[in-house]
């Protein structure tokens, strides 16, 4: 593999490749090593890590920055680095992400600094836009309703930390109203739609996110049905298959937006399904599948260990937090099996770890 012609002519400004200009098969290379490094007393075989890749560029079909100085673009060192075409943003999300430049929130209000989330689905007609902004700024922008209006033409608008959409058919007030959240099929796990919001977490690529789901599939390895609990199922990317393959999945979720559209996407196979019960250490697990953030399990690897699963399949967007919580693993007679790299941000120093850890004392 061979990086492409394509010409990013900030490159050598903007902060999110950091790779840029590096042949990409020595960007897969990097990224081996980088992880075998902090593996190799625990598996020592490099080769046998996996590495998959979906393509070089245009991936995202979520795209998050600011609005600061009258710029949308990245922060960097405080400054903002103005972006008008990403190489990295997927073709529909680039056309959404060029109509939104037209837009200048500061000609009409204030303000300093603001978060924006752009998201684009093959299952929405509109793109989806989380305007994340000072309480003060968005409502100003409700009393002003004009550019809220014209925004919504070519958007589906969510506000606020909770998401709330904006309900234009109220025209009685002398500002738009908020309403509560509205999900819609922005994202997808091996070909079913999922139901979330605008601002939801979810991978950055379906394509992707499904290469992780059918590694976890693949470790599992089973065609007689498991009891598997999940952490972190967030709206249930992992969650759904589980359940197609009638396996009975106990969820664990803090958000509770998410667990709303995991409802909504599981509604179909909810007699399986078992959320935030009350874990019994006595209970068999079959397996443990687990996706933290970036700050990793800490002190809850030690209550997955104690609940003895046969399996652990670790998803973790942060090699060193899975390389700290693995040490609670091995001490619990655990083995590291597999490792496997899915490279969801290419030209960047980041990857995506699905690990397989597998019980030996049984």
């Amino acid at each position: 593999m061979s990086t492409s012609n394509q010409i990013c002519r900030i490159s050598n400004e903007c902060p999110g490749c950091q790779l840029w200009g590096i042949p990409f098969d020595q960007q897969i290379l990097q990224k081996i090593n980088h992880l075998h490094q902090l593996f190799q007393n625990d598996f020592k075989d490099k080769s046998a890590i996996e590495y998959a890749s979906v393509a070089e560029h245009g991936l995202r079909e979520r795209f998050d920055f600011v609005y600061k100085n009258n710029s949308y673009g990245l922060i960097h060192q405080s400054e903002i680095i103005p972006i008008d075409k990403c190489l990295q943003l997927n073709p529909y999300l680039q056309q959404a992400y060029l109509s939104l430049l037209q837009v200048q929130f500061s000609l009409k209000i204030n303000i300093r600094i603001g978060s924006i989330r752009l998201r684009v689905s093959p299952h929405e007609s509109k793109a989806g836009l989380w305007i994340d902004f000072a309480n003060t700024n968005i409502k100003d922008l409700l009393v002003e309703k004009t550019l809220l209006k014209e925004l919504s033409k070519k958007f589906f608008i969510e506000v606020g930390q909770k998401r709330k959409a904006i309900d234009f058919d109220n025209n009685t007030t002398e500002q738009l109203k908020l309403k509560d959240p509205v999900m819609k099929k922005w994202f997808a796990t091996l070909g079913h739609p999922l139901n979330c919001y605008v601002g939801s977490f979810t991978q950055p690529s379906v394509a992707t996110a499904d290469v992780i789901t059918q590694t976890l599939l693949y470790y599992i390895e089973s065609n007689t049905p498991k009891t598997i609990w999940e952490f972190g199922c967030g709206i249930g990317q992992y969650t759904v298959p589980l359940l197609k393959k009638n396996h009975t999945v106990h969820v664990f979720e803090n958000d509770l937006l998410a667990i709303d559209c995991l409802k909504e996407n599981t509604k179909d196979y909810s007699k399986n399904l078992f959320i935030n019960s009350k874990t019994d250490h006595h209970e068999k697990i079959d397996v443990a599948v687990v996706n933290p953030a970036r700050s990793g399990l800490k002190q809850f690897a030690q209550d997955v260990c104690d609940h003895k699963p046969d399996q652990i399949i670790y998803v973790s967007c942060f090699p060193e937090s899975l390389k700290a919580d693995s040490e609670v693993f091995l001490k619990n007679n655990y083995k590291l099996e597999k490792l496997k790299i899915v490279d969801q941000f290419p030209q960047t120093n980041h990857y995506e770890v699905v690990a397989l850890f597998q019980r030996i004392d049984f």
